[in-house]
């Protein structure tokens, strides 16, 4: 290569789309069925009507086994409703499955629906409900799967008249330790360009809609010394002191937010959040959502007035101030809806204006892949190499790759080139990802 190098490589092949997940060796096994509790729901239960049940002992089991982290537990008629956030299973109908499980043995007999109602960040997505009969018929081998899932309902959350039986205290502060990697692929200065940091991220929150979260990274080893290119720019440099960032401190705040979300309506999500957003820049914002239930599209606009951070990723801040913003159309296509677009017009970072068109495939089993292109305002010739701002990106559950199931997910993109035309401000959370289950397929597709 280049006249005067020899390159070895060894290429492995695999399917992302049709991974299957590793063996959960230290997931806790499926609470077993009592062999005595067989039959319908009403000889099920070995808790009567008038047995004090032991909420705050059942929602710790449920965090244990389901993955859900209770919020709330009410009774309305002959429904329970169980108001958590799923912080374990990816796919929606295990953590359903684990709770029905758990919640047989333990509620009145005259209960013959439980409900999930799936809150993330304080905002209620979607309440999916189980028939408590089929459910028991199917584990006594008296039906099949396909008719438990004619048996389960999927609805926008709506209030209804309830008793509360168990409200969680607030859990306000949480943190942990984790590695963070940064890289750099095709540039001039090396083929690719790392950092490895040690990170402590940690969130407190004020109430379930309110929270302040931080992270501090120190960097245990880079190559960004090979880093030497400030590629020749026309317009404000908003992305392309990249190396600057990335060199300048080994000891850096890369985000301290305070953010709160509401649901504004039935289908309709706000959230707003202030402070150093990302490593470059800091500032105030907002973003609201208009996602109904199982519809294939979506409308959301976001607006920011942010200002560049000083390069040591602290306090300060340098001269460079914008107002950015967008609005943007998520469409589902196909059949299944396996294919997502979303076209986003509006205010750039380096003060131009145009638009991302963004599509991506999604696979039954959570991997995506996708592409992006973003054409502003601004000429071939001001922006620079690349005339226009492109890349590509992959998403992998890492339930795929250990032992115990987890929501994580490896997110990869990869720009060919740092430009500053056509950059836009990163974000700590996105209304659209947060309230993706409001798409029932992925549910159905992984109901097994």
């Amino acid at each position: 290569e280049r006249g005067n190098t020899a390159m070895v490589g060894i290429p492995l092949r695999s399917n992302l789309a049709q991974a299957k997940p590793m063996t959960k060796l230290m997931d806790p096994p499926p609470v077993a069925r009592n062999p005595a509790a067989q039959g319908e729901p009403q000889t099920v239960a070995t808790t009567s009507a008038t047995t004090p049940t032991d909420w705050s002992s059942i929602a710790r089991e449920l965090e244990e086994n389901a993955g859900l982290r209770v919020k709330r537990i009410d009774r309305s008629g002959q429904e329970l409703i169980v108001s958590a956030e799923q912080r374990r299973f990816i796919y929606p109908a295990q953590g359903i499955g684990r709770a029905a499980r758990i919640l047989d043995p333990q509620t009145p007999p005259d209960v013959s629906w439980w409900t999930l109602r799936n809150v993330r960040l304080g905002l209620p997505v979607v309440e999916t409900s189980l028939e408590r009969k089929t459910f028991n018929q199917y584990l006594d081998a008296r039906t099949d799967l396909a008719t438990v899932s004619r048996h389960v309902e999927m609805n926008a959350p709506y209030a209804r008249r309830s008793e509360t039986l168990y409200e969680a205290p607030l859990k306000r502060f949480d943190g942990a330790f984790n590695v963070g990697y940064r890289q750099s692929v095709g540039g001039p200065d090396g083929f690719i360009l790392f950092q490895v940091a040690g990170m402590y991220g940690a969130t407190f929150r004020f109430n379930e809609n309110l929270w302040l979260s931080g992270t501090a990274s120190y960097n245990a080893y880079n190559n960004y010394d090979k880093f030497k290119y400030d590629a020749a720019s026309r317009l404000p440099r908003v992305r392309t002191y990249v190396r600057q960032y990335l060199t300048t401190s080994d000891f850096t705040l890369p985000n301290l937010q305070l953010t709160g979300t509401k649901q504004l309506g039935r289908d309709l999500y706000g959230m707003a959040y202030a402070g150093m957003l990302e490593y470059m820049y800091g500032g105030v914002g907002g973003e609201v959502l208009y996602r109904p239930m199982d519809e294939r599209w979506a409308l959301g606009a976001e607006l920011n007035w942010v200002k560049q951070r000083d390069f040591d990723q602290r306090f300060s801040f340098r001269d460079y101030s914008v107002t950015t913003g967008h609005a943007t159309l998520y469409y589902l296509w196909g059949d299944q809806r396996r294919l997502i677009s979303a076209v986003s017009a509006g205010r750039y970072l380096a003060k131009d204006w145009g638009a991302t068109v963004s599509v991506a495939r999604m696979f039954d089993n959570g991997v995506t892949m996708g592409a992006y292109a973003t054409k502003t305002d601004v000429s071939s010739k001001d922006f620079g190499e690349g005339s226009f701002d492109k890349g590509i990106y992959f998403s992998v559950p890492f339930d795929f790759m250990l032992p115990r199931s987890t929501r994580a997910r490896a997110d990869f993109m990869w720009n060919p080139l740092y430009r500053d035309g056509g950059a836009r401000l990163s974000h700590s959370h996105s209304l659209y990802q947060l309230t993706s289950e409001r798409d029932s397929e992925f549910f159905y597709r992984n109901f097994d």
